[in-house]
């Protein structure tokens, strides 16, 4: 008897995580190792003992738009971890500079998927831990629980997952239609065999997603409207092609967009395909949430980068589909794309100038707030160290 995932979603809630969970037939799918990154840092696997890394971004933005302020902002990442015989601690802290309000990064927030990352309650930038795990590895699997970065393990692209260093718009970065917590309470799950698949389990709200950006905030995951968010992933690599086949639930309470009911939850599909074609190295994202909460229905985006001069060339293409029940004059279906050119200064210095084209930003087809059309001059340093 098929599974009608629509139908069961609605039930209780908890059961309801389980049974979507299995409605996608992925037994055949071989998991990649439990991997992650954090911000500017890509995470040594073969270091041992205490280490240390950090990185620093440094982003100038200028919009043609006269309503909109050209702003600059700046990140730093350091994490700290600690090899031990089976296993491995993760301690990330990272600091931003405050947004400016009227600022490109704040008014257009597809524009820069660096920015904002550590606010507190008043969206001043701050020095915040972010990221506190315990990784332990085995033979046939590993788990990390803890404070966690899920997009660090999921939705991973080798030429679009990196907004320090590739691509800077958030849809080239990571898929919008997938409901991610914030920085969250977690357990990441990975079984190295053939019918093994990635998992997590964790709590809706994160230190972002709450009203105060604290961390009492956080531990209370039984606060009224919080949830589980929870996620599977499985992955299959066949010579140059690495293909990833996702799907995912929220329980959080959601309003549904035509307003007739604030208990809904929601839920979607994803995948994402790098594949190397000589030296052009490409990365394909699909997805679709909930069209009854989420106005981000459908996504799809196509990214390359290829080795250019002294660096590398990279162009992406993202179209977010606008929900039906969203639909009203004045709103459309947004694009965006993006060309940059990466080339080291020094060996631990990037410099990265791009060009941003954003149609009907926020699905605002009207032109009365945004132009429908904006072009998005960006120059970025990043410093590894």
């Amino acid at each position: 008897m098929q599974k009608t995932c629509g139908a069961v979603i609605k039930t209780n809630r908890l059961l309801s995580v389980l049974v979507f969970l299995s409605c996608l037939p992925i037994h055949l799918l071989i998991a990649d190792e439990l991997s992650h990154r954090h911000g500017a840092i890509e995470h040594d696997e073969q270091a041992h003992g205490w280490e240390t890394a950090g990185g620093a971004t440094y982003t100038l933005q200028n919009v043609k738009a006269n309503h909109i302020d050209n702003t600059s902002f700046a990140s730093i990442d350091l994490l700290i971890s600690k090899k031990f015989h089976d296993g491995e601690l993760s301690i990330y802290f990272e600091a931003n500079t405050t947004p400016n309000d009227n600022g490109v990064a704040s008014r257009i927030g597809d524009s820069n998927g660096d920015a904002g990352s550590a606010l507190d309650k008043n969206d001043s930038g701050r020095i915040q831990l972010s990221d506190f795990h315990y990784t332990h590895f085995s033979k046939n699997y590993e788990y990390a629980i803890g404070l966690v970065d899920i997009t660090g393990f999921f939705d991973q692209s080798e030429y679009a997952a990196d907004e320090t260093s590739k691509f800077l718009a958030g849809p080239l970065v990571h898929n919008p239609t997938i409901e991610f917590p914030d920085y969250t309470l977690a357990g990441v799950y990975d079984r190295h065999r053939r019918t093994s698949i990635k998992a997590v389990m964790a709590s809706s709200h994160g230190l972002g997603d709450n009203e105060d950006r604290d961390y009492g905030s956080l531990i209370d995951v039984t606060e009224s409207g919080k949830g589980i968010f929870a996620a599977m992933e499985g992955d299959i690599s066949i010579y140059d092609l690495d293909a990833k086949l996702g799907t995912w639930v929220n329980t959080a309470e959601h309003e549904s967009l035509d307003g007739s009911s604030t208990d809904e939850i929601n839920y979607g599909f994803y995948t994402s395909i790098d594949a190397k074609l000589g030296q052009i190295g490409a990365n394909v994202r699909l997805g679709w949430a909930n069209p009854d909460v989420s106005e981000t229905e459908t996504f799809i985006s196509v990214a390359a980068e290829v080795p250019a001069f002294i660096g590398s060339l990279g162009i992406g293409v993202a179209h977010m589909g606008l929900a039906s029940d969203a639909k009203a004059d004045g709103k459309d279906d947004s694009m965006l794309a993006e060309a940059y050119y990466n080339y080291e200064l020094t060996e631990n210095t990037l410099l990265t100038p791009s060009l941003q084209v954003i149609r009907n930003n926020g699905f605002d087809s009207s032109g009365d707030v945004f132009d429908k059309n904006l072009k998005i001059v960006n120059m970025r340093m990043s410093i590894n160290f």
